[in-house]
């Protein structure tokens, strides 16, 4: 009799392979903290309300300008999930309403943005803060990490975490993706 395996993907192999390789080979770990809301933060026992606000709406600020951007809502959501992209405005992406201007001319406005994954939470070291994303494949959401797709953690809380992955700071998104190009970064931050 034939034993079935599970199907393995490569997104999870990738994760797997990620994470222990971030906490093999010596690299000295930091104390940070993975959230995905200021209730979580506040939790966590190690900064206040005003704090985790601060903290969070800094991330937040920052996320516009490094998200991973997507020239379509579909390949952003084929890496994050439905329902789980914007445009770089905040919307959800749809076509803005037909609009009259009362002489029986209808007007549709498309807008040409390109679209980025909702912050998935944030990552709080050394009084810093940056946004973290999370990709969704078959429904299971993978790790959290950073915009260039550098695997951080699988959970949240306090925990210790690469000492480069905490120092780095978030880089400024010039270029958009196309499906599966998240991915690819984060297999690319992997081998390096």
């Amino acid at each position: 009799m034939l034993k079935r395996s599970r199907r393995v993907t490569p997104a999870i192999i990738g994760s797997v392979m990620s994470l222990s390789l971030m906490t093999g080979c010596g690299e000295k770990q930091e104390d940070a903290s993975v959230v995905e809301s200021i209730e979580q933060c506040v939790a966590i026992g190690q900064y206040n309300q005003v704090q985790c606000q601060e903290l969070y709406a800094k991330a937040q600020a920052e996320h516009k300008d490094v998200a991973p951007k997507f020239e379509s809502k579909a390949d952003c959501e084929a890496e994050f999930g439905v329902g789980r992209c914007e445009d770089e405005n905040g919307n959800s992406g749809e076509t803005a309403p037909a609009t009259s201007d009362g002489s029986g001319h209808t007007t549709v406005v498309h807008h040409h943005s390109s679209f980025m994954p909702m912050m998935a939470g944030i990552m709080i070291g050394q009084s810093l803060s940056q946004p973290m994303y999370r990709t969704y494949a078959g429904g299971s959401a993978g790790p959290f990490m950073t915009n260039r797709g550098m695997v951080v953690s699988s959970t949240t809380g306090r925990q210790k975490i690469s000492r480069s992955v905490v120092t780095s700071r978030p880089t400024r998104t010039t270029s958009t993706l196309k499906r599966g190009g998240f991915g690819a970064m984060s297999r690319a931050s992997m081998s390096s």
